[in-house]
């Protein structure tokens, strides 16, 4: 078994791995990785055995990461070795090229994530030395269109509606006058902790470290 930087010959079974550690993800956004990696901002890493690649580790540079203190922060974005490959040290293998990598270009922390759910991934990280730091939970939940914003107001009631347009102008109403439009600078809302800090991927959403060990 090979542990070695990815070569233009391994990227057909490169994008294969990354469409079995993201299953359901566009061909096209799979590939897209491949600009970072040709422009020096993703470190691929392969597992080569006779049989071809059995596993990847994809590693870059973030700003901040939860639970580090320094920065920049080595980050391991993508992490899988084929099923009948696992618990024969392959993924150990991956994991150590990552981080030298990383502390090649700064880092002296090392981060990663996983699904909460993904038992799998969560025990091999445990056995590679990473410790859990605090549960991230993400809400969803489908616009209504236009019309269906606002819930039908009594006119004898003291609410004031406000409606926002494309082009942020306010319409404001309220039982004692007509609407009328108003300009207002854009207003951030966020009931949520600051987004994380770093090079969002596309296929990042995501998810991301893979089922090894």
């Amino acid at each position: 078994m090979e542990i070695r930087p990815i070569l233009d010959s391994d990227l057909g079974d490169w994008i294969n791995m990354r469409d079995r550690l993201w299953p359901g993800h566009e061909r096209q956004e799979l590939i897209g990785a491949t600009v970072d990696w040709r422009q020096g901002k993703l470190g691929v890493f392969v597992a080569a055995s006779a049989e071809g690649i059995v596993g990847i580790a994809e590693v870059a540079m973030r700003a901040r990461a939860d639970g580090c203190i320094t920065s920049p922060v080595g980050y391991l974005e993508a992490w899988w070795v084929d099923p009948e490959h696992r618990r024969s040290g392959v993924g150990t293998a991956l994991l150590g090229v990552a981080e030298e990598w990383s502390r090649v270009h700064g880092a002296t922390e090392f981060a990663s994530d996983t699904d909460g759910d993904n038992d799998v991934s969560r025990a091999a990280h445990a056995a590679c030395g990473f410790a859990e730091k605090r549960a991230v939970l993400r809400f969803h939940k489908e616009l209504a269109t236009a019309h269906a914003v606002f819930p039908a107001v009594e006119r004898t009631s003291t609410v004031t509606l406000c409606e926002i347009n494309s082009d942020n102008a306010v319409s404001v109403s309220n039982p004692t006058s007509e609407p009328s439009l108003h300009r207002m600078p854009s207003l951030l809302l966020s009931t949520h902790s600051p987004r994380r800090h770093g090079r969002e991927r596309s296929t990042r959403a995501r998810h991301r470290s893979g089922t090894c060990s």
